[in-house]
């Protein structure tokens, strides 16, 4: 168990580009003479694909969220001439 938890924060630390460049070059070395370490390194690529856009996605949603917000209250129309004026006079 420990030795996969090590192989993850290695692989990790190769994709997030943290290693020296002689570390990089026996990992890259490893991952040609091990196929399933290689697998393992695609895997984890996309998993991290799929994080970073999941997070992106909720941050858009949590933007749309704050403009609706700001730009549809009809408490505060002047706030919203007052960013679209800024934008229209440039």
């Amino acid at each position: 168990m420990r030795t996969s938890l090590n192989e993850i924060k290695e692989t990790e630390d190769y994709l997030m580009d943290r290693l020296s460049p002689q570390d990089a070059l026996l990992f890259e070395a490893r991952l040609i003479l091990n196929p399933l370490l290689s697998e393992n390194v695609e895997w984890q690529k996309k998993t991290y694909t799929i994080i970073t856009s999941y997070a992106r996605n909720e941050i858009k949603k949590e933007a749309s969220a704050v403009f609706d917000k700001l730009f549809n209250n009809p408490e505060k129309p002047g706030f919203r001439n007052k960013i679209l004026s800024i934008f229209h006079n440039t």
